[in-house]
């Protein structure tokens, strides 16, 4: 079915079929060093953890918004936010942050050095390696074939109300579709297909980028 078969490299694991995983020190600045670990699915390089920065590249404060006025009022300002699902550390820890589009596209930058927000194009590439929508869902969710291993980190609404935890996931693109949203990855554990979906700018969803 595909064009090529990423030959696999032992890092902390010992097998893939369409990835391999990497292990790289990418500096952000002269005094601190950020280690990313990434998977290879075909010609794309991608990171293995969702982003969870709460600070831009330059060193300015994302906001947190952790009530839904503000959540809204993030909305409304058109301004860069992010939160914990429910608004809990501890889903942080394993889900890590979820962004509206304002803080992914901000000038300011929140991807390392050398790495990017996703387009669609990038995500379409993916998905189309990867074979059909619930092929490409078998491959990308947790345990699956190709190690991007996407955990159901749910969403919030513009309203600010989270839903879907341990149901569905989505990864944002850099890419504007419409007015009022922008195109995203999108992975249904009740639909059991990974596809690309639409998202208003004011939702919160995942982040992870891919290697320039």
């Amino acid at each position: 079915m595909f064009a090529s078969i990423t030959i696999c490299t032992i890092v902390f694991v010992s097998a893939c079929n369409w990835g391999s995983k990497k292990n790289e020190n990418n500096s952000e600045s002269e005094d601190q060093e950020v280690q990313i670990e990434s998977i290879e699915i075909g010609e794309q390089e991608w990171m293995l953890n969702n982003i969870s920065t709460d600070t831009f590249n330059n060193g300015d404060i994302i906001p947190e918004a952790k009530t839904e006025a503000e959540w809204i009022k993030a909305k409304n300002n058109q301004t860069a936010a992010w939160c914990y699902y429910e608004n809990k550390s501890k889903n942080g820890d394993k889900y890590g942050k979820l962004y509206n589009w304002y803080a992914v596209t901000d000038d300011r930058g929140i991807a390392p050095k050398d790495w990017h927000i996703p387009t669609e194009k990038d995500v379409k590439k993916l998905l189309e390696y990867l074979g059909d929508d619930n092929e490409a869902f078998n491959a990308l969710i947790e345990d699956g074939d190709s190690g991007f291993e996407a955990l159901y980190s749910g969403w919030r609404r513009g309203s600010g109300v989270f839903a879907d935890l341990d149901n569905f996931c989505a990864f944002w693109t850099s890419t504007e579709n419409g007015e009022y949203g922008a195109w995203s990855l999108d992975i249904d554990k009740g639909n059991r297909n990974a596809v690309i979906g639409y998202s208003r700018k004011e939702f919160g969803i995942s982040v992870r980028c891919i290697k320039d």
